[in-house]
């Protein structure tokens, strides 16, 4: 399964929302006349691009996310090991398989959600392609404990996500690594 990491993780819905996602959306405001009802000025839709142009100011921000994902990292790990994690709830312990499993699904879906909360226009065709790409994890997690010559074949489907216990310590998970981002988004 982790050897998919880079399908979870696809870059299908990215490569479509850096195609079709539109600062203005087409339909609402596609023509001169309509530019007038538009909630902000034209000038204001450039301002994010004006602002990145600064290469001091673009290289913060790559700083800055690269010390958020030394963060993620770290409570993913520390929620899943104060929580008990390699226990489930009938007290069988699994191992490093099990953190992998919980690390991955909540990698994936906090990718996800990022990608979420940065797309302005959402179509039809931005939709569907949010759900293939999100789609893959569900798939690549069943292909994954398939195979025969593994001690822990249908682990993943039949004992590790029917757990309460590892269920929520992926809920948790996302939550404290997302909730951040939503409300700086919000603010900035």
């Amino acid at each position: 399964m982790h050897a998919l990491f880079n399908i979870l993780l696809t870059v299908w819905f990215q490569l479509e929302q850096s195609i079709f996602d539109q600062d203005v959306s087409r339909v609402k405001y596609g023509e001169v006349e309509k530019e007038a009802n538009m909630p902000y000025t034209m000038s204001a839709m450039f301002a994010y691009s004006r602002s990145l142009c600064n290469r001091k100011r673009f290289f913060i921000t790559i700083g800055i996310f690269d010390l958020y994902s030394l963060i993620v990292g770290a409570i993913i790990f520390y929620v899943f090991f104060y929580s008990q994690g390699i226990m489930d709830d009938g007290g069988h312990i699994y191992g490093v398989f099990t953190y992998g499993v919980t690390a991955t699904i909540s990698v994936v879906w906090i990718h996800h959600i990022q990608l979420f909360m940065n797309t302005r226009n959402w179509t039809l065709w931005l939709t569907f392609w949010f759900c293939v790409s999100l789609g893959f994890l569900p798939l690549v997690c069943w292909l994954g404990q398939l195979s025969p010559k593994i001690d822990l074949t249908g682990a993943i489907y039949g004992e590790l996500l029917p757990s309460y216990h590892l269920t929520a310590i992926i809920i948790v998970t996302v939550a404290i690594c997302t909730i951040p981002l939503y409300l700086f988004k919000t603010v900035h």
